[in-house]
């Protein structure tokens, strides 16, 4: 009989008396002695050398364990670490050798780690408007040694439909080696209110947690979605005058928009030439509405001038929103003549034939052009 254990004064008094035990056994082929059928318990012989004990091989007082004159028997030990490092144990042989009753065998082995996934416990969304889309992002960690392969990740509802959550940017297989995390995003687009319940699927070759769970939770709601072009051209504006621009706010989602406030943070040159006009606030938009809001640019000085139009509103998923704004300022350089200018010409032939005199054919272009402006 074998057993891979400890050698340890204070064990020795139990090996001996296991050792006579089985030696009775074997000799009156008594395969069913109470005093040891199934070998010794493993609450009483512990086989492990540090602080993780080893479920292994164990003996049995049987007669399979016997060889006969000349022949041999091959037992197998099994070795199966609970964690990463080196093991170090001794196989104690208790036979009825009179010369050798209990023979020891060192054995040694080393525990290494597999792939081993680690993720966080719930990604919750919060609150989220029907009609539009919020991602929440997570890592993925390998926290063993071997190559962590990833082979897909399901959404499973038991509130709420599947089909509105999808992974951005994923391809199959993922592999994570040891020791790395990966950041994966999951989006959410809600379609109808409601409480979103279920969990997130990991399939993977960790032998531990092949199926890894992750909780999911979220709650959508009738909430407005602002909606905004991205920029506003103003063009060439001649300098000392002043130019409108209209946006569009739309509403695109099924509740009431509310715009607290319209705010103008400058880029280039001040924030003072751009101003909001003919508002009330707060301005409220009904689902499915939109509202024309009018920008006025005045500049003072030749150049180019951006700014950022920041709208505030009760949007959940996008509360500040920012239109970017651009124009050119530019000076038209003609006489002061030209500033309260009357037209006794009966045709453009005689004005044009009297500016190219007085003022030259440059000069006379600036003219036709501040006369069709007026």
């Amino acid at each position: 009989m074998a057993r891979y254990t400890d050698v340890r004064d204070d064990l020795r008094p139990f090996a001996d008396s296991v050792s006579r035990c089985c030696r009775r056994s074997v000799a009156n082929d008594q395969r069913n002695d109470p005093e040891c059928r199934g070998g010794i318990p493993a609450d009483r012989f512990h086989p492990y050398r540090g602080n993780q004990p080893e479920r292994l091989l164990g003996f049995e007082c049987r007669r399979k364990f016997v060889a006969s004159t000349g022949r041999n028997r091959n037992p197998s030990i099994q070795f199966t670490p609970s964690s990463g490092g080196i093991r170090e144990a001794t196989l104690l042989v208790f036979s009825d050798d009179p010369t050798l009753e209990i023979a020891s065998i060192p054995l040694r082995g080393v525990g290494t780690s597999g792939p081993q996934i680690t993720v966080i416990d719930t990604i919750s969304f919060g609150l989220v408007g029907v009609g539009s889309s919020a991602d929440q992002e997570f890592a993925i960690q390998n926290t063993g040694s071997g190559n962590l392969r990833i082979d897909s990740m399901r959404v499973q509802m038991t509130e709420g439909p599947a089909s509105e959550f999808r992974f951005v940017n994923i391809v199959y297989p993922l592999t994570i080696a040891g020791g790395v995390s990966q950041r994966v995003t999951l989006r959410w687009s809600p379609e109808s209110t409601g409480p979103r319940n279920g969990v997130v699927i990991l399939y993977s070759n960790d032998p531990t947690k092949p199926g890894a769970q992750v909780i999911l939770r979220g709650v959508a709601l009738s909430a407005p979605v602002i909606t905004l072009p991205d920029t506003i051209e103003f063009g060439n504006v001649l300098t000392g005058t002043s130019a409108d621009q209209t946006i569009v706010v739309n509403n695109t989602g099924s509740g009431d928009l509310r715009i607290d406030s319209i705010g103008i943070q400058a880029i280039t040159g001040v924030a003072s030439e751009f101003k909001i006009v003919n508002v009330v606030y707060p301005i409220v938009i009904g689902g499915g509405l939109n509202h024309q809001a009018t920008i006025r640019w005045s500049p003072n000085a030749d150049g180019y001038r951006s700014a950022q139009m920041i709208f505030y509103s009760n949007d959940p998923s996008r509360s500040v929103k920012q239109v970017f704004v651009q124009g050119t300022a530019v000076s038209d350089n003609l006489p002061p003549v030209f500033s309260n200018v009357s037209v006794p010409f009966l045709n453009r032939r005689e004005c044009r034939r009297h500016c190219r005199r007085r003022y030259g054919r440059e000069r006379n272009k600036r003219f036709l052009y501040q006369l069709s402006h007026r």
